[in-house]
């Protein structure tokens, strides 16, 4: 229990009052200061009697994406005894926006026993994994005399997904081939060839390829053949380095690369049926591996939904380490500063093995200006990308990201 200042200013001047009246000897003065001490020991008993002991539960959906508007349902019961009314009930929801992570409801009464559903609106401003709570009830007194504060530990876990834009044009990813993929879908894995007939087995096929009913009835062994499947990968690869994370608030390259991110995995895993891994060297070298389809996309998006820019290797170095783990005829789409001369040389030696780089260039001035997007100021040419005809998107702050994908690059 909290004494307010109210209740610390009514017992200063009951005491001034009483040592008034002792020394003036003044009857008029003595009885108001009786009367303000029996005020104050009335409001605390009073007080003490209304607070309460109660049970909270949460209702909350655990994944939504950013700029999402999230009902929030809490069944608050009454477990004292005795009807609790007006008092205060404030939930943590740290996914708002900044300064406004605490909702504060008033709740009119519960019964004992009973109990009272309340409800509110939490938006989703950025993305990020988050922990809901905890509720706190907070009675106060009618004179506002005395607080209390009872914290309800009801944790419920958010994770928001980064906003996805749709994407109408994107550069054709190169196509390739492979003979085993180890790809989840539906949470199997295996071989990815099309069945395509048996043959006479030979040594190097080993026993997994053997086509048993068809060697049982020819009298020798016989192996499975398969056809090689051909499909467009891309790896993306994010720079995480701290000192390259410049802007505010959302308005940082980070924050806009892992939506553009999100968004061309949304288009290609789901949309064209690509392969798609994702790499990221920032505290830790992280690879969300080959995946397509469904599981692949909320893979991918998990994964964006919290990584943070919290390294310190260069992007030449990073781009050295993709390089043994991105496939032949394969495209990489990576995302660098403007200023990152060292990562963009690092790019020819994709070139050589049929990689065809997708470049996210972003103006760095833009960024630690004001945030105010400049529409009349010209893209940088970047001569050394455009000899090894990579294909380039500059990003400034305040960009529309979505349009940057309405017509061909």
């Amino acid at each position: 229990m909290v004494f307010t200042r109210r209740s610390g200013w009514a017992l200063i001047s009951a005491f001034v009052l009483s040592m008034i009246a002792w020394n003036f000897d003044v009857p008029n003065i003595y009885l108001i200061a009786s009367f303000s001490i029996a005020l104050l020991l009335v409001s605390l008993v009073h007080f003490i009697y209304s607070i309460g002991s109660f049970k909270c539960e949460r209702e909350i959906i655990n994944v939504a994406h950013e700029d999402d508007v999230l009902g929030v349902k809490l069944d608050l019961k009454n477990l004292s005894r005795g009807i609790k009314k007006f008092f205060q009930l404030n939930d943590l929801f740290p996914a708002e926006a900044p300064d406004e992570g605490v909702i504060s409801l008033m709740v009119g009464k519960i019964s004992s026993g009973e109990s009272a559903a309340i409800t509110y609106e939490g938006l989703c401003y950025k993305r990020g994994l988050y922990k809901i709570g905890p509720a706190e009830v907070i009675f106060q007194d009618s004179l506002g005399l005395f607080r209390k504060v009872k914290k309800l530990n009801v944790i419920s876990p958010l994770l928001v997904y980064p906003k996805v834009f749709n994407i109408k044009y994107f550069p054709e990813l190169v196509q390739g081939s492979r003979e085993w993929f180890g790809l989840e879908t539906a949470r199997t894995s295996g071989e990815s060839f099309e069945f395509y007939g048996i043959r006479e087995y030979q040594r190097q096929d080993g026993l997994r390829r053997i086509h048993w009913k068809s060697s049982a009835r020819l009298g020798s062994l016989t192996a499975k053949q398969f056809e090689k499947s051909v499909t467009a990968e891309a790896t993306i690869v994010l720079d995480l380095k701290k000192s390259h994370n410049i802007g505010r608030g959302k308005d940082t390259p980070l924050e806009y690369s892992v939506k553009i991110a999100a968004s061309i995995s949304r288009y290609l895993l789901l949309e064209q049926q690509s392969i798609v891994q994702l790499i990221g060297y920032g505290k830790d070298f992280v690879i969300s591996p080959f995946n397509k389809g469904d599981f692949g996309y909320h893979s991918v998006m998990e994964y964006l939904a919290q990584v943070e820019a919290d390294g310190e290797h260069d992007m030449a170095d990073v781009l050295g380490e993709a390089a043994y783990i991105t496939g032949r005829n394969s495209t990489l789409i990576v995302f660098l500063l403007d200023k990152d001369e060292a990562a963009m040389e690092a790019l020819s030696q994709f070139k050589t093995r049929g990689i065809e780089p997708v470049v996210f260039i972003f103006d760095s001035d833009s960024f630690f200006d004001s945030g105010v997007n400049d529409s009349t100021a010209p893209a940088r040419i970047f001569p050394e990308l455009m000899g090894l005809g990579v294909t380039i998107y500059y990003i400034s702050c305040k960009d529309d990201l979505q349009a940057k994908f309405e017509v061909p690059s």
